[in-house]
């Protein structure tokens, strides 16, 4: 079934204008084949466009296009689209010695999606073996051309050619070409005045169409027996990943083990989201994307072979299958056709490298003697590395924040949910968070109440409120003198968090860990050193931690080439808080956001491979105050000072002084001198 064809509204291109799209079988096509600009400056030409009427009956719906800033409205009468479909048959698909004539039948007909009224006038032109020239016409010309109606009615119209044929020897074994092609005289005009009779040809469409007759020589059948067989490799990744670059090559061996194979053909047939790189230009690709390729023009002997290769683009495959299969025949009949066949599948999958970058503002604070409160924003960035697009709102973005440490029997408060601010980017958008806390929605800062309990949401638009669910009294006015009261509420929310798989990446350990996280010991080791016995981690691997979970939506695509999605989580923190679960053995607090990306479809969670660097702000008593750079300085030219010092002494006491050296130089001058002296003498 097609796609029908579309008007496309551009109000603010310039004064505005319409694209016109053209459907096909494969859908809407990717550029337009016409563009209405606004006639005489009316602005927002094409703010509107009617859903079509066909005012003149000539079987198309014509369309008005509205100009609203003027009060304007445009009619446009449109052509009916039509698409040629032609055939060369020939009577006899092979010819043998001595034959004379050949007949073939040449056909033509319309196909439109909607009648029209009028015939066509078509003009035909058609050419047989116009290479060798073998074919002559009754009116002894090599070329037909002539001119016919067509009507609407979707019938074939033929005509039969008698043709004479000149057999030679020594170009008997190559076919007889035969084409026919043509075009439409009364084509739409591109200005003047509206055509009653015109009609607008398909541009994507072939106009014209090509068949082949052999001479059937040297076999003991009629036609020949010809035993193909074909062997394949397909050169391609097992699985495939979606977005990897690269493509595939298909590889074939044909080889007659029979009678020779006049026109051997070979047929590849193929996933249709699987694209052909090059057509070859012995190749013709039809209408249901079926590629027939002519290995040779020469006859395929019993013992030769040919080989030939197809590469495929994968850019665009979809789905979890891709196939391949290739079948190869002649004009023959053929002795074991179950070996003419090679099919190759190959598996899709799908996997996004995702990157989670997590950084905090200010990464340590110093709580000794401090009751108050410190602001702490931690960042994230979720980066897709690719090779997989992630889909469009199928992807959520997960992120964990510790609000409470269990201590003895009772619920420590370190971060007020109603504080929690939280901004997401994506792209140019800002997104909205969705808060849970134990499978619970949550809502900050309802202003609605039906009691004096606390509101508890009971839908997603926090409409409804259900105050029985709690069973104590709250103090609505924000303070929260009662510590009692607000452990009991904390102990309503008390639940053993769910264990998750996941898959991290531990920026200490430099390695990826996909298992059940239940403790960070051995992923701090590294960081916190002997230290570690003397921290406390507030996460939300942890099971004396409890936890807000926030969720976002993402509502486009993600590609590798997008701009990292951006999560800001701003809190405050209550110092006194943290103070009072810390003693003499445990000085220390880390506290870590932790994140995660899933996918609606990977309940396997096998489609996307995390590699995080968690986001945390540590918390001390005291923080090392860093060396200034002026003491570095100083230090440096105090210590050059010192050397020259230190070398000067040395030189004056002779420290450098090689004397032993000197001495046996002494010697070896004198003795040369005294040698030349004595060589003086005997002279």
């Amino acid at each position: 079934m097609e796609a029908p064809d579309l008007a496309v509204g551009a109000p603010y291109e310039g004064d505005g204008a319409v694209y016109i799209f053209l459907g096909s079988r494969e859908g809407l096509q990717r550029k337009s084949v016409q563009k209405l600009t606004s006639p005489g400056g009316n602005h927002l030409f094409g703010y509107s466009i009617s859903r079509g009427v066909d005012i003149d009956a000539n079987g198309y719906p014509d369309i008005a296009v509205g100009a609203p800033e003027n009060e304007t409205v445009f009619i446009y009468r449109t052509y009916p689209v039509v698409k040629v479909i032609g055939s060369l048959n020939p009577q006899n698909r092979e010819l043998d010695i001595g034959d004379t004539t050949l007949k073939f039948n040449s056909c033509w007909n319309l196909q439109s999606p909607t009648t029209f009224p009028s015939n066509v006038r078509l003009s035909i032109k058609v050419i047989a073996d116009a290479q060798y020239g073998r074919i002559t016409f009754p009116d002894g010309g090599k070329v037909q051309e002539f001119e016919v109606n067509v009507s609407p009615q979707n019938y074939s119209h033929c005509r039969v050619f008698d043709v004479a044929v000149e057999s030679r020897t020594e170009i008997i074994f190559k076919p007889i070409d035969l084409e026919m092609s043509w075009k439409i005289l009364d084509n739409t005009p591109q200005e003047g005045e509206f055509c009653q009779n015109c009609v607008y040809l398909n541009p994507n469409e072939v106009s014209y169409v090509r068949n082949q007759v052999v001479f059937n020589t040297g076999c003991k059948n009629t036609p020949c027996r010809a035993d193909l067989r074909i062997s394949g490799n397909l050169i391609a990744p097992q699985p495939y990943i979606l977005g990897s670059k690269g493509h595939f090559r298909a590889q074939y061996e044909i080889t007659n083990h029979g009678e020779a194979a006049y026109l051997p053909k070979i047929t590849i047939e193929k996933s249709p989201s699987l694209s052909i790189m090059k057509i070859l230009p012995n190749c013709l690709v039809d209408s249901d994307d079926i590629m027939t390729c002519v290995l040779s023009t020469e006859p395929l002997l019993n013992g030769q072979s040919h080989p030939i290769s197809f590469g495929f683009d994968p850019s665009t495959l979809e789905g979890f299958e891709a196939f391949i299969i290739a079948n190869v025949s002649s004009t023959g009949e053929e002795e074991n056709p179950e070996d003419n066949t090679s099919e190759f599948t190959i598996a899709i999958q799908e996997m996004s490298e995702i990157e989670i970058v997590g950084q905090s503002s200010p990464p340590f604070v110093a709580i000794r003697d401090r009751n108050d409160q410190e602001n702490i924003t931690h960042a994230l960035q979720f980066y897709n590395h690719g090779p997989t697009v992630l889909p469009a709102g199928q992807v959520k973005v997960i992120f964990d924040i510790p609000v409470s440490l269990l201590r003895g029997n009772r619920w420590i408060n370190i971060i007020n949910f109603g504080d929690i601010t939280a901004i997401i980017h994506y792209k140019s958008h800002s997104l909205n968070v969705v808060w849970t806390q134990n499978d619970t929605f949550l809502i900050q800062n309802p202003t609605e109440y039906t009691t004096s309990f606390p509101a508890i949401a009971d839908d997603l638009n926090a409409i409804n409120y259900d105050a029985s669910k709690l069973g104590f009294d709250l103090n609505m006015e924000g303070n929260h003198d009662n510590v009692n009261q607000q452990d009991e509420f904390n102990q309503l929310f008390r639940k053993k968090r769910n264990i998750e798989t996941t898959t991290t990446f531990n920026p200490y350990t430099l390695g990826i860990k996909q298992e059940y996280l239940t403790s960070t010991r051995s992923l701090d080791e590294a960081t916190f050193g002997s230290h570690i016995n003397k921290t406390i981690f507030l996460d939300c691997n942890q099971e004396d931690v409890e936890c807000i979970r926030g969720t976002v939506t993402i509502p486009g695509s993600v590609t590798p080439r997008d701009a990292p999605i951006v999560v800001k989580l701003t809190f405050p923190v209550d110092l006194q808080s943290i103070n009072s679960v810390l003693d003499e053995y445990r000085d220390s607090l880390v506290l870590r956001v932790t994140s995660l990306v899933t996918r609606d479809d990977d309940e396997a969670q096998k489609m996307i491979k995390i590699t995080e660097t968690p986001s945390y702000t540590h918390f001390v008593q005291d923080i090392p105050q860093e060396l200034q750079i002026w003491v570095i300085i100083v230090s440096v030219i105090g210590g050059l000072l010192l050397l020259t010092i230190i070398t000067y002494i040395l030189y004056r006491l002779g420290f450098f002084k090689r004397e032993k050296k000197a001495e046996i130089a002494r010697l070896v001058r004198e003795s040369q001198i005294q040698a030349a002296m004595e060589s003086e003498d005997e002279d």
